[in-house]
Parts: C-alpha cells; structure tokens; sequence
C-alpha cells in the first residue's frame, strides 16, 4: 500500500517528462535533418576541394587535412542522430524504471 503511495507522485511527474522528452527528441531531429543538408553540401566542397588539390600538385597535408574534414562533416549528422537516439533512449529507459 505504501508502495503504491509512493509510485503515484512519480507516475504523475513522468507524464510531462514523456512529453518534454518526445518534444526535445522531434526538435533536435528536425534540427539535425537540416543542418545534414548544409554538412553534406560543404563535406561535398571540402572532398572536391581535396581532390582538386591532389590534381594541382598541392601539399599532400592540406589535401588530407581538406578530405578529413570533408569526411568529418559528412558523418557529422549520423553520430549526432545516433547520439541523440541513444540519449532519448536511456530517458525512456529511466522513466519506465520509475513507474514500473
């Protein structure tokens, strides 16, 4: 019985973190679906830049330096979806422990 006194301010307290936490997730969802179409622009500039410097001659540390980068912006958008999934995930985790 005490038990079931306990669980309920904490039931009534993991609604609207449900809630909020559903809002946050869709917001940053948003967020990153728009920001990959600008990463994958500029990654597409900076591995073109990196190819065209290979063909101009130009330092093999700045043609490396140019695709990594390059590289980096273009997974950028798929770690942060991933970092955020898992981040919701371990919410929805701590929310189902609690009103359980």
């Amino acid at each position: 019985m005490i038990r079931r006194i306990i669980r309920l301010p904490l039931k009534l307290i993991a609604m609207p973190a449900a809630l909020a936490l559903f809002l946050c997730h869709a917001a940053c969802a948003i967020l990153i679906g728009i920001g990959s179409m600008v990463t994958n622009l500029v990654s597409g500039l900076f591995i073109f830049g990196a190819a065209i410097e290979w063909i101009a001659g130009a330092p093999s540390a700045m043609a490396y330096q140019c695709l990594g980068l390059g590289l980096f912006l273009l997974a950028a958008p798929h770690l942060a979806g991933w970092i955020i999934g898992k981040a919701a995930d371990l919410l929805y985790r701590l929310l189902a422990f609690i009103t359980a």
